[in-house]
């Protein structure tokens, strides 16, 4: 089924160029979320995020899709069969931002968790559909502390604590009311003394440190702006190691311009 919906971009939004961006993309990005903020504060965190899933791991490729035709490709010519790696996206909530760093929180034991253990490398998209704008981002991931988590965990309703520490993320649950039952029971157990549930050391916060950034702007005719910045850093043969460390540690940002 062909699908034809066309909707015209309203310029409505100042001009993405690369005299007028601010210098660092973290500013750039404060303040296009402060904008799909106030315009939507419901849906404003919202963002996707696609980590790498290792080689049969849920969900397989499909046995009959490995010799599968599709327009005119066959699995050899298209490269799909058994793959080392597929891509994996789900939608989460941003909880918190600062300068170039991105915290959402998850089980790490869950399918994104442990995708995310083996490759930390992760890219987020969010997308304000009212205001024609996007952002995509490319990061590096790393859990928060302990105590960072807990105090997150501690902030939240505490039957969605109660429904965290008991589950298991990812896996089959055989049955949903049984599992309602138990959140109920647990519930229980902690009236009076809410306080003393405990954070699951198997849950917390992931932090995503960006090095690419990429600001989406819809515009008329389909002739949109797209503006990029990438973190850049060089070393000196002629420098130690540690000195060498530091110019990582204040590398600077690029910017260009890309075709829509």
């Amino acid at each position: 089924m062909k699908i034809n919906i066309r909707e015209e971009y309203i310029h409505t939004q100042p001009p993405l160029n690369i005299a007028e961006s601010p210098a660092l993309p973290s500013e750039l990005f404060k303040e296009w979320y402060s904008t799909a903020y106030d315009h939507d504060p419901k849906t404003a965190n919202i963002m996707t995020i696609a980590t790498l899933s290792k080689k049969n791991s849920p969900p397989p490729l499909p046995s009959s899709m490995h010799s599968a035709n599709h327009d005119g490709l066959t699995s050899n010519d298209s490269k799909i069969a058994a793959p080392e790696f597929s891509p994996a996206i789900r939608i989460v909530l941003l909880r918190e931002y600062n300068e170039d760093c991105y915290i959402f929180y998850t089980h790490y034991t869950s399918a994104k968790g442990e995708q995310l253990t083996s490759h930390p490398t992760i890219a987020l998209n969010f997308y304000w559909h009212s205001l024609h704008r996007q952002i995509r981002i490319y990061g590096i991931t790393k859990r928060v502390s302990y105590e960072k988590s807990e105090k997150y965990f501690k902030s939240r309703p505490f039957l969605s604590q109660v429904a965290t520490t008991l589950s298991n993320q990812s896996t089959p649950l055989t049955d949903y009311e049984a599992f309602q039952k138990s959140i109920t029971t647990l519930a229980a157990d902690y009236k009076g003394r809410e306080h003393e549930l405990k954070c699951p050391t198997t849950w917390g916060g992931i932090s995503i440190s960006a090095y690419y950034y990429e600001f989406w702007q819809g515009r008329p005719s389909r002739v949109h702006e797209r503006l990029v910045y990438e973190k850049t850093t060089s070393t000196n043969p002629n420098r130690t190691a540690t000195q060498n460390k530091s110019e990582v540690t204040s590398a600077t940002w690029q910017k260009k311009l890309l075709y829509p």
